[in-house]
């Protein structure tokens, strides 16, 4: 059972295409989709990557992380399609511990 949030977040109002700035990976970042699931955050790639995409960490996304239950925030990444990768706690990532 997924445990009870703190607080409500309300998912940006962005559209797949646009062009915003993520605080993890550092750098501007193409909205790839937002996914149909428990938790409807956009997913992005960097401009410059050809590589997967992840979720969008903005100013709302890091205040849940600092303040949510990290079995809250793992199961919602995990509904997301989200994961977690070596080294992701420096940069304020939540491993999950099961």
């Amino acid at each position: 059972m997924l445990p009870p949030l703190i607080s409500n977040y309300t998912p940006p109002a962005v559209r797949k295409g646009d062009v915003v700035t993520c605080l993890y990976r550092d750098c501007d970042c193409v909205v790839t989709g937002i996914p149909i699931g428990r938790i409807l955050w956009p997913r992005v790639r960097g401009r410059s990557s050809r590589g997967g995409s992840g979720l969008w960490v903005n100013e709302t996304l890091v205040r849940a992380i600092r303040t949510e239950r990290a079995a809250a925030l793992n199961e919602l990444a995990r509904g997301a399609g989200g994961a977690v990768g070596e080294g992701g706690e420096e940069k304020g990532a939540v491993r999950r511990s099961d």
